[in-house]
């Protein structure tokens, strides 16, 4: 299960339980995240701590904050290191 280090904004947007896990867990399943507005629409940069490997996410709703963790998890299925 992945760590993401979520800014304050971002966690405004989602439950932190979906997401966190202990800070012990870091390496390849640590990430560090940012929101902010890209062209009025919610966009999340998350980066890898140990990789450096960033994915950038735009025009996002409410709906994805909702179930941010799998979301999450589907993008890094997708690209596994």
């Amino acid at each position: 299960m992945p760590y993401i280090g979520c800014t304050q904004k971002l966690l405004t947007e989602i439950k932190p339980a979906q997401i966190l896990e202990p800070t012990s867990q870091r390496g390849l399943q640590g990430w560090h995240g940012n929101i902010f507005r890209f062209f009025r629409r919610k966009s999340v940069l998350l980066v890898n701590d140990e990789t450096r490997f960033a994915v950038f996410m735009s025009g996002l709703v409410r709906k994805v904050f909702i179930d941010f963790g799998h979301v999450f998890n589907s993008i890094q299925l997708h690209h596994e290191y």
